[in-house]
């Protein structure tokens, strides 16, 4: 009887940035995988991060980089995973037991806030990827406004075992550092609704500046056009306007302050054939 494997994924994120991680020097073991550990496959590794890119991109969130000290932890988590067949976070024995965080030290990745999704049993990377998304902790992890890089992994043959890093600090390439926080920490969000008058695709794009909330409306003009900000039921910010033009800027105004969580992005477009509305999630 052919053997039949279990698709499983778990996922961890800190909760806090952590204050320092001890120096890779002290941290127990290293970040070099044991040449008789199943082999990585960097084809699959590079697929997941433009899939989860390009749902990041689809949130408005910023690309997360490639981490050379991140894909070198998810590396050796996957061959080791795959070499003795287990599933958790934090890495037994043998070479040595050690956590996720202790693993991360010694594989060179600095002092930050950082995440881990790890999962089994899935063979190509847009089933991983669907699975992650369906979860909500993988899918915290991957849609964290706050990560900007990331290093993944998968090994296995017979079963294939799949790591991914995440971190709030790039080691890898300047052009991903974090923006200030005080502007542009929540990424553009680009919902569209087609509007009835005139046939084309009314697009949205939001930016959150401070507790501010400013929006570009194109493609519009001679319809109504509903702007909201929402989160369980409640109105966090709204925007009504008559659009007299193809590209105009409407500021939202707040009903409520933006705490960190998911919201949702709704826009209505109207006019007097009918109207259309989308929705969007986004993550502060």
């Amino acid at each position: 009887m052919a053997r039949r494997f279990v698709q499983i994924l778990t996922a961890l994120a800190s909760t806090v940035a952590v204050a320092a991680f001890p120096p890779a020097a002290s941290a127990l073991g290293d970040c070099n995988p044991d040449a008789g550990w199943p082999t990585a496959r960097p084809d699959l590794a590079a697929q997941v991060v433009d899939l989860i890119n390009a749902h990041r991109a689809g949130m408005g969130l910023a690309p997360l980089k490639v981490s050379p000290t991140l894909t070198a932890a998810a590396t050796w988590k996957a061959r080791h995973m795959a070499a003795y067949n287990y599933l958790t976070h934090d890495d037994p024995g043998p070479p040595a037991q050690r956590t996720a965080g202790d693993r991360l030290a010694a594989c060179g990745y600095p002092s930050a806030t950082w995440g881990e999704n790890i999962a089994t049993g899935y063979t190509t990377a847009q089933t991983v990827v669907d699975a992650w998304l369906a979860s909500p902790g993988h899918r915290a992890n991957i849609e964290r406004a706050d990560y900007v890089a990331t290093g993944v992994a998968m090994a296995g043959t017979q079963q294939a075992y799949w790591a991914e890093s995440f971190g709030s600090v790039n080691d890898g390439s300047a052009a991903a550092a974090p923006a200030a926080p005080t502007q542009h920490s929540a990424a553009s969000l680009t919902p569209a609704a087609r509007s009835s008058s005139t046939g084309r695709t009314v697009r949205v794009s939001c930016e959150r500046y401070g507790r501010r909330i400013a929006c570009r409306v194109r493609n519009a003009k001679g319809a109504t056009v509903r702007i909201a900000i929402r989160r369980a039921g409640q109105t966090f910010a709204r925007a009504r306007t008559q659009v007299s033009s193809d590209n105009l800027r409407v500021k939202l105004r707040a009903v409520r302050r933006l705490h960190a969580g998911r919201y949702d992005l709704v826009v209505r477009a109207s006019a007097p054939a009918g109207t259309r509305e989308r929705r969007l999630s986004f993550v502060v």
